[in-house]
């Protein structure tokens, strides 16, 4: 259950940061305290449905996305090789995110690097 809310609480971060959107700024929209907002992002405690949902409509996002759940379908024929425009649509999204993920990790590595380099630097 834990590398679950890890999981969880990695692509909401992901999220946000694609979305542009600052942690305080992210509690303050969906009425939560910072502290706890960070503790989501964190993986440290779990997302309720109705944070989830608020989380999607800030983020322009949704819940599948968030939660990694693929897209689900009626198969009424034998499994086709062709993927639905939904499930196109969730690939693409998938696809920002982590792309945003690399670019958020190289952005944060060279942030320390600097910090490290100049420590007297205060944020």
């Amino acid at each position: 259950m834990e590398k679950a809310q890890q999981a969880i609480g990695k692509r909401i971060r992901v999220a946000r940061v694609a979305a542009d959107i600052k942690q305080y700024k992210a509690a303050e929209a969906i009425n939560m305290s910072l502290s706890n907002y960070q503790k989501i992002e964190g993986g440290f405690i779990g997302v309720s449905a109705v944070v989830l949902s608020e989380l999607t409509r800030l983020f322009s996002t949704s819940a599948d996305i968030l939660l990694d759940i693929p897209p689900t379908r009626l198969v009424t024929e034998p499994e086709s090789k062709y993927l639905t425009a939904l499930e196109i649509e969730g690939l693409k999204g998938k696809i920002a995110l982590l792309e945003q993920s690399l670019a958020d990790k190289d952005e944060i590595i060279d942030l320390l690097k600097y910090k490290l380099a100049n420590p007297k630097i205060r944020s």
